[in-house]
């Protein structure tokens, strides 16, 4: 599966490898915010922004339609101990501080 391979691309610590995951998987947010990662380590700051932002994008695109991002009902939990909110906190505190960086 993809998941399966960007887990193998990530662990093998390889900047190579993930960028051709991600040149075969462009729409995928961890792979985008992998790639941020290594961007910001060469400094591209405008680069690693964009990537992140494309991946704060495809986790919005995945919310459920009857999902409330704002909250309202209360019943909104992300806890970074789940595997499954932490590379989507990740990706929000990414994007803040980029924002924080224009």
């Amino acid at each position: 599966s993809t998941e399966r391979e960007f887990q193998a691309c990530k662990n093998t610590l390889d900047p190579r490898a993930m960028a051709v995951f991600h040149h075969h998987n462009p729409f995928h947010a961890g792979g985008n915010l992998q790639m941020a990662e290594i961007h910001l380590h060469r400094g591209e700051f405008k680069l690693a922004a964009e990537l992140i932002e494309r991946a704060v994008f495809f986790y919005e695109k995945g919310y459920h339609p009857k999902y409330d991002p704002i909250g309202r009902t209360g019943a909104v939990r992300l806890l970074n101990q789940r595997a499954e909110d932490r590379e989507f906190l990740k990706a929000l505190r990414r994007h803040m501080q980029c924002v924080a960086r224009r």
